[in-house]
């Protein structure tokens, strides 16, 4: 497998390609550290790592008002202290489509971008897909990018877990409705809960619901529900709304809530499953009083332990390019290879 850049290494790569190409020069101001973090995604600390490398390099000085400025382009190369790598990333998709195309074709340009060596495998079955994976975990690859057979379900997450027990990251694009994409993480505990609902409100969110299904054998614990709430209290609600799907009034209690004039309102779901009966009641309300609800959900559970989705409206090729990009951040870091990111779209109208 080749060699996999660190994120400070990919900084200071960065920084070294722009300086011998004179995009910075002599006596030039680099950007600040927040908007270095900002921009890859990472903690100051991080920065402060590969401005150090740099400094050691001869590429910049740092002033006693911490302002860094570019100073000869001495030092080693970025071709010879970092040498190229290629990443071989596996594009897995179901037989060819409309859609599929679509992802497709923003994959293959984003990954050209990124000098990705790019295989692209058809699955048409189950055993197909499982063939799929076994060349996929067989190949080395770095990467993956997957379109599963099923939508989501037991068999599903076993061939997957076989990716993700050979190190290979990966990220799924569900199967297709259309929408809405959710990209999330999941956390059963006080503070797990308390930040997502923290998250929910920061998205402007002006009422939290908690959905969740009576019927099911797990409980809900009241160290996570005291978490909701806590949240919502000290954003002035009073406590988290609480709906049982399985409630027989459960449609008109959760109209109640939509009859209200908000323009977002936030979801804590106990599963995926449930939202086909949630999206039925947003159907209905939506068509009444003629607008789409913008949602913000949290699924607790969903086929993989780790899952933190953000819901938002976007076409499939922004979807797929995001894709790219959660598989890029992936495989820059070792935390990354743990966790298993699922991309899907959820049809709000189209029940």
């Amino acid at each position: 497998m080749n060699r996999i850049f660190l994120v400070y290494e990919q900084i200071v790569k960065h920084y070294i390609d722009r300086i011998e190409t004179h995009d910075l020069n002599q006596g030039d101001s680099i950007e600040s550290e927040e908007d270095i973090a900002a921009a890859f995604s990472v903690s100051r600390g991080t920065v402060r790592k590969a401005m150090t490398e740099l400094e050691s390099m001869g590429y910049l000085a740092c002033s006693k008002g911490k302002r860094r400025t570019v100073v000869s382009a001495g030092g080693t190369s970025a071709e010879e202290r970092y040498p190229a790598v290629v990443w071989r990333v596996a594009l897995m998709l179901l037989n060819r489509s409309e859609y599929l195309d679509a992802i497709l074709n923003a994959v293959q340009t984003c990954a050209a971008s990124l000098g990705w060596s790019l295989d692209v495998f058809y699955n048409s079955s189950e055993e197909a897909e499982q063939d799929c994976i076994t060349k996929i975990k067989e190949g080395n690859y770095d990467g993956a990018i997957v379109v599963p057979f099923r939508r989501r379900g037991e068999l599903c997450t076993y061939n997957y877990l076989r990716l993700k027990e050979a190190g290979i990251p990966y990220v799924m694009i569900g199967r297709p409705h259309e929408s809405l994409m959710c990209d999330a993480v999941y956390a059963d505990d006080y503070s797990g809960a308390y930040r997502i609902t923290e998250l929910l409100y920061k998205k402007k969110c002006r009422e939290v619901a908690y959905f969740y299904d009576s019927t099911m054998d797990s409980v809900v614990s009241r160290d996570r529900m005291k978490g909701y709430d806590d949240a919502a209290l000290r954003h002035g609600q009073r406590e988290l709304y609480r709906y049982d799907v399985r409630d027989p009034i459960f449609a008109a209690r959760f109209g109640e809530l939509l009859e209200g004039n908000y323009e977002k309102i936030g979801l804590n779901i106990y599963s995926n499953e449930l939202f086909p009966m949630i999206r039925a009641v947003l159907h209905k309300y939506g068509k009444k009083k003629k607008k789409d609800y913008e949602l913000v959900a949290f699924f607790e559970h969903s086929f993989e332990d780790q899952a933190r989705y953000t819901v938002m409206k976007v076409p499939k090729e922004i979807m797929a390019q995001r894709a790219v990009s959660m598989l890029n951040k992936r495989m820059l870091t070792d935390e990354g290879k743990s966790v298993v990111h699922e991309i899907f779209e959820v049809d709000l109208l189209d029940v």
